[in-house]
């Protein structure tokens, strides 16, 4: 009943599999705010206010997931991974090694998983440069702000 109220569904999920249930709860609403917060992180760092940064990724993150409720998941996937703009990617990898390099990593791994769900869908040559591309900047030994 109070799944239902949150529009919800209840799903039987095994007790072996519980915690992977729960691990994607947590990915679709909690980390869903830290991914928010981290694109504010971005925006913050080329002069926006944090009020500034969230009116302008509120609409985006709104309409992916209206697109993902609409066309699905594999339709939905956008970005220079998906278009193997390498170019563009380096770009953005470069400019937050410079003012962001916490956020590399997450930058970097959020890439691999967009290139994986495309793969088939680029050239196995056009993968792979991008794949190296993104473990590149991945290998230029970044820490989290937790390691310091």
């Amino acid at each position: 009943e109070a799944v239902g109220r949150l529009g919800a569904r209840a799903v039987t999920v095994s007790p072996d599999d519980r915690a992977i249930y729960h691990a994607a709860a947590v990915m679709s609403c909690g980390y869903l705010v830290t991914l928010l917060s981290a694109a504010a992180q971005m925006l913050e760092a080329t002069g926006l206010s944090r009020e500034e940064a969230l009116a302008t990724i509120l609409p985006l993150a709104g309409t992916t997931i209206g697109n993902v409720s609409s066309h699905g998941i594999d339709a939905s996937v956008t970005g220079p991974v998906v278009r193997g703009d390498t170019r563009t990617l380096g770009r953005h990898l470069e400019g937050l090694e410079s003012k962001l390099p916490h956020l590399v990593p997450l930058y970097s791994h959020l890439s691999l998983e967009s290139l994986a769900s495309v793969r088939g869908r680029m050239s196995e040559s056009k993968a792979e440069e991008t794949r190296q591309l993104i473990e590149e900047h991945m290998n230029h030994g970044h820490t989290s702000r937790l390691q310091g």
